[in-house]
């Protein structure tokens, strides 16, 4: 049970680690995140309905967008593997991939649990994680030998751009306002297979025996500067994902927890 628990807890955190796309940051023991906001949120940054984009550079123009800004706070409800999450932190580094910093709580099952993920090493604060005489398990994600790591990059197409390879419909929906922000709304269907191609932990396997349709739909919502406000996504028998983006360019500090407090994760 706690191997299944860890392993659901990675795919969520991998989902959002890729939906995110991009991360900079600095923590101090992991007890407390600074997040003072200097960079204003979207509803103050975006006064006016945002421009269409077009299909060949949707993706690059977000994830430029959102690595400009460099962080973000996230509200997140992740479906996946018959577990629900529900997960609220902050993001930074974004659009660098390997140096994304994370540092999230999860709800699941009436149980709670912190994330902080610092460059491909990511920590749980956990009770039915925490080895004895300590308050955090360590899990090495670039260690290819460790399978939890595997998990992770499963779920983690490394960026917003791995969803969208293979698009067969694009439709711009229209301005709507989300979360009290102007958007553009666009309905973004891939094929599935292509998209599977595009990360190494899934190429060459069939999306049905993943339990993922032959395409898959995202509803994107942007706003005037092209950074994603809301990205939902039905992924069939896998699970479902929805994610909201605010308080962009704010300030933000993760850190690994002090070694002292830090345990090892073992089979």
């Amino acid at each position: 049970m706690r191997m299944r628990r860890l392993a659901v807890s990675l795919l969520a955190t991998g989902l959002l680690a890729g939906v995110a796309g991009c991360s900079d940051s600095s923590t101090d023991n992991g007890t407390d995140n600074s997040t003072d906001d200097t960079g204003g949120s979207p509803s103050a940054d975006a006064p006016v309905a945002p421009a269409v984009l077009p299909q060949e550079s949707f993706a690059e123009d977000v994830i430029a967008a959102q690595t400009e800004s460099g962080s973000a706070h996230i509200e997140a409800t992740i479906n996946v593997s018959g577990s629900s999450f529900d997960m609220s932190g902050d993001v930074t580094a974004l659009g660098e991939p390997d140096a994304l910093k994370m540092d999230v709580t999860a709800s699941a099952g009436g149980e709670q649990m912190r994330l902080v993920l610092v460059e491909r090493v990511l920590y749980v604060k956990g009770e039915q994680f925490a080895p004895e005489g300590k308050e955090w398990l360590k899990i090495d994600l670039s260690d290819p030998s460790n399978p939890l790591s595997q998990v992770f990059d499963a779920a983690n197409p490394s960026n917003f751009t791995a969803y969208l390879q293979g698009i067969t419909k694009f439709e711009d929906v229209g301005v709507e306002t989300v979360d009290g922000v102007e958007t553009r709304h666009y309905t973004v269907t891939v094929d599935t297979a292509e998209m599977l191609e595009s990360n190494p932990v899934f190429r060459g396997q069939d999306a049905a025996t993943l339990g993922l349709p032959a395409e898959l739909t995202s509803e994107v919502y942007v706003d005037s500067e092209n950074r994603p406000v809301q990205i939902e996504a039905d992924l069939g028998d896998t699970g479902t994902f929805e994610v909201h983006f605010s308080d962009y360019g704010k300030n933000v500090s993760v850190k690994a927890p002090d070694p002292s407090t830090v345990g090892e994760f073992s089979l």
